[in-house]
């Protein structure tokens, strides 16, 4: 998967998030699917190629809320910084280590947008924020890690024959 289409996907994620994902979830928690796209293509391609996606996605986000220009683009940063410890190996599989990274991405992600929101006076205060929400987010996005991990890693492959492997550039 190119970056153009990894953008256009990003932001087709957002429209469909902004839309009609918050309804969904889970013990107070949601899915934030920006985020773990961003963190698992930092993880299986590229940080760099990551951060254009959150610089993407996140001023879509912040164009479709009320967030001021660059909130989002902020808070999803250290997403693409975290998805870059591809070292980070944890048994024999290789996805058990996104989705751990998620639940720590979460936390930050979380955490840097609840800032800044109260920084502008737009957000619930930080601590019932982070117990209410971001803990059960961590979980839930600790969950849909794998798929959509499968999903990146399978749409990084080159579809003829002599080019099958994992591109990792």
């Amino acid at each position: 998967m190119s970056l153009a289409l990894g953008a256009t996907w990003v932001v087709f994620v957002v429209l469909w998030q902004t839309a009609g994902l918050p309804v969904a979830g889970l013990a107070g928690g949601h899915a934030d699917v920006l985020m773990l796209i961003v963190l698992v293509w930092a993880y299986l391609r590229s940080p760099r190629q990551a951060i254009a996606l959150a610089v993407i996605g996140g001023f879509t986000v912040d164009i479709l809320s009320a967030h001021a220009p660059g909130v989002t683009v902020l808070a999803l940063l250290p997403a693409a910084a975290i998805g870059g410890f591809q070292g980070i190996k944890l048994l024999d599989t290789d996805w058990v280590s996104p989705a751990i990274l998620a639940v720590g991405s979460t936390v930050v992600f979380h955490f840097i947008l609840l800032v800044l929101l109260n920084v502008q006076g737009g957000a619930p205060p930080l601590w019932d924020a982070m117990m209410s929400t971001v803990l059960a987010s961590a979980v839930v996005n600790g969950l849909v890690t794998p798929l959509l991990y499968a999903f990146v890693w399978l749409a990084s492959f080159d579809v003829r024959p002599s080019r099958r492997r994992l591109r990792t550039t």
